[in-house]
């Protein structure tokens, strides 16, 4: 809550101590149940009432603590709005953000309802057109500041009492929040960015107020205290070096990451990263071990360190738990009976995983999977909690459901079938319990004695322990070995005690997990090495069909695969979904233990799993060109391989864009380009249909026939006019646009047409690709290249038309509308990249080319000539 900018609110009594009315200052610290201090911009320090019954405050602006909704405005494009959102009653797909609501966007004779919080419930407010609106005074551009409340940047001003101007309001910088600094030019000429409201602190104090935004103040929110303090809790925004994870599924983070997508996203679903920088759109840059991916802020949640002994509660998603417990445990029926319970953290994991033990079960937990309590809320359950995000967006109130994407080609599900992680549940559960037992269970008990032995690495201990009572090695506290345990630890000279005193080298744990898959699951090596030259079972499966060698796939561990082969472990084990441990090694993209697999004559590379992958398809939706080569030096034939719907490797590359391992076919594999599905698609055609232009490229110059039609008669053409790689009546609801896909279909139409497809070509339903197209500036981008050009139509196999040619010349010629407004053709041309995708009014909303992200230095118009900046124009 700190660093909200407020006004004064409908029970104000402080006079002009805020300058004025419509003055605005900022919220610096909370002073007690129902009182806040506000340092004004004016200079002056007020404490003011914002509970019982008594509001001194409204909210100006949410932005600068962070408020953020995942919901895009309709006016200015933002896909994620901060601070406070506004949505008509009337037209339920229109969302505002403030600034466009407070300026009039959309029919003002509409009402609104006003949304402060993410998932608040709606507050209905007046219609604009019957109530009176106010300017904001403070620090705005122009105004005349000096140093304020929080300064500590020494002369930077040039000194004590010297004025400067306030250039522009901008970010402080290293959080995902917005609005809460301003760029300010001192009389010394130099400019430097101050916190005006940034973490609650107020670097500056006007000197000669500004005009702001223009607001009306009746349908701003009373600033109340217990509501905003309760968010602050969760809603912080993020910093960098902070933790985060991304909680939502697949196909809402497509949604988001719409235009910057790629398989990687996939494999970070659950996964912890840490925070580096924030772009200078609001997306966040998250290091995952080295893996720097830039992620739309909106799919980001903070994940909160817990200590043992902390009360937490389990959310109340089924979806969200089995997807975040993915390779983190995995998922068991009996979670089902802690979902939005409150339970007590017992251990946390080395990789973060928090160990929860509740009245009669314990499990580990992905930690995105609970909340803080505190404990004067403790027995507050909620036992049909549940979270709006997993079946859809939340806009507004409403819940709209997404769709799935096509399987066959895509694999997007968020299924957990197959979960190499899955069969360390009971063993992480049990380690949880065994932690609950030891806090309950008196010290002289020897069985308490010997598992506290084996966990703190206590060998003699053991081995007296044993000595004495040699039945305990026996002993299975909640149903784990105590040499799983051991394993688990890494305790390696407590394994060799626990081997010599008899213990049961293959005995399994409720789940049907050995030790040995345990040390293998956990990357405990040693303790692996150790337990295989003792003679453990290398065949050994769990009861999701895992075994040593799909774990050692997994994991990573050639030494360890090799050891497993030389003992004679099965190499093409099947597990429940009927992967392989060469499944494995492809779908982790770890090359040593791809290699060793695909080399060794005894593993079968044309084993398909439960989905009909065999492992070259599966290295072709993975993408992975490294193991589409060594599965062609194998196999050549793979390349070819239909899976039972018809879809060759190379339909699968073209799909989803992927460009090398389509290479590799194409050279390597010498597979056929022009090879049909069931539904008669050829790899061409499912490049076009995708809006994929890289993948299309390629297969053009390696002469994929854009003649042929699929079963209902559509060719290339016909399927890149009148296809959407994403859900467009969910982007309408959502009041988004991805025109960066329809500037792609552009360029592939008039790429095909170019190379000689048919434009008069009709299918079925005697459509021709004009007619099929539903989007009006793709027809007309289309038509007008179509006018101005003339295709070129090569014999086969002679040299087709230049490919960055042919390109260079869509982007200049064709006709397209704004990227940003939509409404205004787009004329001005972005250097050094050349994209021309704005209109001359919309060109400096634009910090950096939304086709291809590269850094603007210049705009030039359509005569070449610079463009100037509107100094009204809001960056």
């Amino acid at each position: 809550m700190l660093g909200l900018r407020v006004v004064r609110g409908p029970n104000w009594q402080h006079g002009d101590q805020d300058g004025g009315e419509d003055h605005v200052g900022t919220v610096v610290e909370v002073n007690g149940a129902n009182s806040v201090i506000v340092v004004w911009d004016m200079g002056c320090t007020t404490v003011c009432r914002g509970g019982g019954g008594e509001y001194d405050l409204r909210v100006f602006d949410g932005a600068p603590v962070g408020i953020c909704h995942p919901i895009a405005c309709v006016a200015c494009e933002d896909v994620a709005v901060f601070g406070t959102i506004w949505r008509c009653a009337t037209c339920t797909n229109v969302t505002l953000c403030s600034p466009c609501y407070h300026d009039d966007k959309h029919d003002i004779s509409h009402e609104f309802v006003r949304l402060d919080l993410p998932k608040a419930d709606p507050v209905t407010v007046p219609k604009r057109a019957s109530s009176q609106r106010s300017r904001s005074m403070g620090i705005f551009p122009n105004a005349l500041v000096k140093r304020g409340a929080h300064w500590e940047y020494g002369d930077q001003d040039g000194g004590s009492g010297h004025e400067g101007s306030v250039e522009d309001i901008v970010n402080f910088g290293q959080d995902a929040s917005d609005r809460n600094a301003a760029r300010v030019t001192w009389k010394n000429r130099h400019t430097h960015v101050y916190r005006v409201g940034y973490s609650g602190k107020m670097d500056l104090m006007c000197t000669e107020e500004a005009p702001g935004l223009s607001f009306y103040p009746k349908h701003l929110a009373v600033l109340d205290i217990e509501r905003f303090a309760k968010w602050s809790k969760s809603g912080v925004p993020l910093c960098v070096g902070e933790q985060v994870c991304v909680t939502i599924s697949l196909s809402e983070l497509k949604q988001l990451q719409q235009g910057s997508w790629n398989n990687r996203f996939e494999e970070i679903i659950g996964e912890v990263g840490v925070v580096e920088s924030f772009t200078s759109e609001g997306d966040v840059v998250v290091d995952y071990d080295g893996d720097v991916i830039t992620i739309h802020r909106a799919a980001l949640s903070k994940v909160y360190q817990y200590g043992k002994g902390d009360l937490v509660k389990v959310i109340g998603s089924k979806e969200k738990v089995r997807r975040l417990q993915k390779n983190h445990g995995g998922w068991d029926d009996d979670m089902n009976d802690v979902l939005g319970k409150t339970g007590k953290v017992n251990i946390v994991d080395k990789d973060g995983d928090i160990g929860v033990v509740f009245e009669d079960k314990a499990f580990v937990f992905h930690p995105s999977c609970l909340t803080m309590v505190q404990a004067s809320d403790h027995d507050e359950d909620d036992e049909d909690e549940s979270d709006d995000e997993d079946e859809g967006f939340l806009v507004g109130d409403a819940l709209v459901p997404l769709e799935q994407g096509k399987e066959d080609a895509s694999d997007d599900d968020d299924d957990d079938e197959g979960d190499a992680g899955a069969g360390l549940l009971q063993m992480f559960a049990g380690l949880a319990l065994l932690q609950a037992l030891a806090d309950a269970t008196s010290e002289s008990n020897p069985r308490q004695a010997l598992v506290d032995a084996i966990e703190n690495n206590q060998v003699d201990d053991v081995r007296e322990i044993l000595e004495q009572q040699p039945e305990l090695k026996d002993f299975k506290p909640q149903g784990i070995p105590l040499l799983s345990i051991a394993t688990f630890k890494g305790h390696d000279d407590v394994i060799k005690v626990l081997l010599e005193e008899g213990a049961d080298i293959d005995e399994e744990d409720s789940k049907g997990s050995t030790p040995l898959l345990i040390a293998m699951f956990v990357g405990n090596t040693s303790s692996a090495t150790l337990l295989l030259q003792r003679g453990a079972n290398v065949n050994v499966k769990n009861q999701e069909g895992r075994s040593p060698v799909h774990a050692a796939a997994h994991k990573g561990l050639p030494d360890i695969l090799k050891l497993l082969l030389e003992k004679g472990c099965n190499p093409n084990i099947q597990d429940v979904v009927g992967d392989t441990p060469l499944h494995d090694a492809i779908c982790e993209r770890h090359d040593a233990t791809t290699s060793i697999l695909i080399e060794d004559t005894r593993v079968n590379v044309w084993l398909q799993n439960n989905k009909n992958f065999n492992p070259m398809h599966l290295a072709c939706l993975k993408q992975y060109a490294f193991a589409v080569d060594k599965l062609l030096t194998r196999e050549p034939g793979l390349g070819s391989a239909p899976k039972n719907d018809g879809f060759t490797p190379l339909h699968i590359a073209a799909f989803n864009n992927h460009v090398a391992e389509a290479t590799v076919l194409l050279i390597k594999g010498r597979v056929e380009i022009n090879a049909r599905t069931h539904e008669k698609a050829t790899p061409l055609m499912l490049g076009a249909s995708q809006a994929h232009f890289d993948i299309t490229k390629l297969l053009l110059e390696y002469e994929a026939d854009f003649d042929l039609k699929d079963k209902d008669g559509d060719t290339a053409l016909h399927m890149c006019m009148m296809g959407r790689r994403t859900d467009q009546v969910l982007l309408n609801i959502l009041g988004l646009r991805n025109l960066s896909e329809d500037v792609e279909r552009i360029k592939i139409a008039n790429f095909l047409y170019q190379h000689g497809a048919n434009l008069e070509a009709r299918n079925n339903k005697g459509q021709t690709p004009i007619t099929c197209c539903q989007i009006t500036h793709i027809r007309e981008g289309v038509l007008k290249y179509a006018t101005e050009n003339k295709p070129t139509k090569p014999e086969r196999h002679q040299t087709r038309p230049k490919t960055a040619k042919v390109e260079k010349e869509i982007f200049t010629t064709a006709k397209q509308m704004c990227h940003k407004c939509s409404a205004l053709e787009a004329t001005v041309r972005f250097e050094p990249c050349k994209h021309k995708v704005s209109c001359e009014k919309c060109c400096f909303r634009f910090k950096k080319c939304p086709i291809c992200q590269k850094d603007i230095r210049k705009r030039v118009d359509k005569n070449n000539q610079p463009v100037s900046s509107d100094s009204c124009t809001i960056l």
